[in-house]
């Protein structure tokens, strides 16, 4: 295990050679370039996050920088790659998608970009559920975000969108 942390970093060390932060994020999340403040970046890697990307980036607590945890089972270029999802994983994906406030945001914020309060106005939700639906959105992968003039703007991710109900319809109807 030790090993494949060291190649992981090694990897990781390389790649900031290279590549800019924001780069990262754009490929994880499809953050724009600039959306979050230049800090520090800490690149931990993960060995039972497989898989996964996490960034701690615009939370009070964490401080004066940047925290990614990277899952280090990626395929052999160290990119997140489509994988088939597992049943539980296609269980919670479709939770989100029939919680009704979780679905009128994505509704909402299918074809235009807002910002929480615009989208709790609109909603009728306060901004902390607008913010703490919007983590679990997130997590899933299935918005976008971009970060302008001191706001976060939020944006469906269709494509994640699609590959979810895709793989719920090849489970349910092909396989």
């Amino acid at each position: 295990m030790l090993e494949l942390k060291e190649t992981a970093t090694q990897y990781w060390m390389e790649y900031f050679k290279q590549h800019s932060f924001y780069k990262l994020m754009n490929s994880f999340y499809n953050i724009k370039e600039d959306s979050y403040p230049s800090k520090p970046t800490f690149i931990r890697t993960q060995i039972m996050a497989c898989n996964r990307v996490i960034f701690y980036g615009n939370d009070e607590n964490v401080g004066d920088y940047h925290i990614l945890d990277v899952g280090i089972l990626f395929d052999c270029n160290y990119k997140v790659s489509k994988r088939q999802l597992s049943n539980q994983e296609l269980s919670n994906g479709l939770k989100l998608l029939s919680d009704p406030s979780k679905f009128e945001i994505l509704c909402f914020i299918r074809n235009k970009k807002a910002y929480g309060q615009e989208i709790a106005a609109e909603l009728k939700l306060t901004t902390a559920t607008i913010s703490h639906h919007m983590n679990t959105l997130m997590k899933l992968g299935l918005i976008n975000i971009e970060k302008s003039d001191n706001k976060v703007y939020y944006q469906m991710n269709k494509e994640a969108v699609n590959y979810l109900l895709e793989v719920t319809k090849n489970k349910l109807l092909e396989d």
